[in-house]
């Protein structure tokens, strides 16, 4: 008889598991911010260096290096994985590097490592904040440009081929969420909390100085996260004391704005038409 962890939280079905890679992270991001910005020379993108004016500024400090960079536009990508959330000291990093873009006139835009390439995501990143942030009427999304990324990026896990357009139409693209990882929002530092929570809400703020971005965080991008942790949940099993709903192992309890904003998601499947490798029964 085999025994149980000392945690026991059941892994999603072997033929479930999505492979690595195959999800949005910095390498990935990369090629996603080439395709929407039709970038077609390596000298309109900076990818993992310094930028050009940062030891004209700041001579006294090491140099930093964004994950990505357009100096054309003055933005800044970058993929934020878990530990921009966890540890003060990257949260810190991170709000010193706002300030000196801010002085070298360069506005940056994350991706946090929950997001996925949605088209929503893809519209909100790509049009809305692109938009808000370089004061422009540009539209770098387009229907095409979308699936070309996530041809590059996903695949079909029945198939194990590349995403097409049809594979995303049946909700066959990896679920934005946490699925696997340990880097629960119970696991986040107080800060990295209202940095997922604002992640979460963001909303233009600047629509009376005449900013017509109309952006906003997708309404189902938040179903599919608090799905995902649902799932989550519903897979931790029972502790040696019989505590049945152990939910504590996954979300911050008794942070009042992450349980008014968990709450007030009333998950709509309709909403969720995205593979999660965690659900029992894949309609796919």
């Amino acid at each position: 008889m085999s025994k149980k962890n000392l945690i026991n939280i059941a892994n999603p079905k072997k033929e479930n598991v999505y492979p690595k890679g195959a999800e949005m992270n910095e390498a990935n991001l990369v090629k996603a911010v080439k395709i929407f910005f039709d970038i077609k020379n390596n000298d309109e993108i900076i990818t993992n260096k310094g930028l050009p004016s940062f030891k004209e500024h700041f001579e006294e400090f090491n140099i930093f290096r964004p994950d990505i960079a357009l100096p054309k536009y003055g933005l800044v990508f970058e993929y934020d994985g878990y530990m921009h959330y966890q540890h003060p000291h990257d949260i810190e990093r991170d709000r010193i590097k706002m300030l000196m873009l801010k002085k070298l006139k360069y506005k940056r835009i994350r991706w946090p490592y929950y997001f996925q390439m949605t088209e929503e995501v893809a519209k909100f990143i790509f049009r809305d904040l692109v938009n808000h942030f370089t004061g422009n009427k540009n539209n770098f999304y387009s229907d095409e440009k979308f699936y070309q990324v996530i041809n590059q990026i996903y695949i079909n896990q029945k198939t194990n081929k590349k995403l097409s357009s049809e594979d995303y139409k049946k909700g066959l693209l990896f679920a934005p969420g946490f699925h696997t990882t340990k880097h629960t929002p119970a696991t986040f530092h107080e800060d990295g909390l209202k940095r997922f929570l604002d992640d979460m809400e963001w909303e233009c703020k600047r629509k009376n100085k005449g900013c017509n971005c109309n952006g906003k965080t997708p309404e189902k991008l938040k179903h599919q996260v608090i799905k995902s942790l649902q799932l989550y949940i519903d897979d931790i099993g029972e502790s040696i004391d019989q505590k049945k709903i152990r939910d504590y192992l996954v979300l911050p309890k008794g942070h009042k704005r992450f349980t008014k904003f968990y709450n007030s998601i009333k998950v709509n499947d309709s909403l969720c038409n995205v593979f999660y490798p965690r659900q029992k029964k894949l309609e796919h």
